[in-house]
């Protein structure tokens, strides 16, 4: 019993020593997916559309109503330098821009549209530009259409403004907005920003 109690003890010593070590390392790890990705990626797929001088801001909300019918919602444009490098391909990070943080070269346009099948684009939602104009962070965040909807209404989350946008499916209107712009809530942790939220049966009709 005493030499089981040594060891649980010598245990918890070391514990105590290098555990903030040990979690300071760990929290300075950048991790992400491992393993082989089950996606073929397919290069320039999303074909350009920005007129010269510009090109693709961030694009972080991405959702497919069908093959042939794909949403985006982009951060604004970036602005490029000039004269452009020679090493340009045709999107900003290939000249090291961070379309995310220089946020002195967004341009706050084409913020939704849809693409076919072979990244052409189909519709531009550029009538509602206007409700991410004048943001200092990322604006639109996510993009989605509840499962449950047969009016197949569109949602926007504009995570800077904190506020979500709802649109008729043809982009045509906009039905009404949830929240109020840059006004946050602070009574919920977990609510200071929308981001994600569940479609139920009940709250699509």
């Amino acid at each position: 019993m005493r030499r089981s109690s040594r060891v649980l003890l010598m245990v918890a010593a070391a514990s105590w020593v290098f555990g903030d070590a040990i979690a300071g390392q760990m929290a300075a790890e950048v991790r992400g997916p491992t393993g082989p990705s089950p996606y073929d990626v397919v290069r320039g797929w999303h074909k350009p559309f920005a007129q010269v001088g510009y090109a693709f801001g961030g694009n972080s909300g991405v959702f497919a109503e069908s093959p042939d019918r794909i949403f985006v919602a982009m951060r604004g444009e970036t602005r490029l330098p000039s004269p452009l490098p020679e090493e340009y391909l045709g999107f900003a990070g290939s000249i090291g821009i961070n379309v995310l943080f220089e946020a002195t070269r967004r341009t706050w346009r084409h913020c939704l549209y849809t693409l076919d099948r072979d990244g052409r684009v189909l519709e531009m939602w550029d009538q509602w530009d206007h409700l991410c104009r004048d943001s200092e962070g990322p604006g639109p965040h996510r993009v989605r259409i509840s499962p449950y909807d047969p009016e197949r209404r569109v949602w926007v989350i504009n995570e800077t403004f904190h506020v979500i946008h709802v649109f008729t499916n043809d982009g045509s209107r906009l039905l009404f907005t949830l929240g109020e712009k840059v006004y946050r809530v602070t009574t919920i942790p977990t609510s200071r920003s929308p981001r994600m939220w569940p479609f139920c049966r009940t709250a699509a009709s």
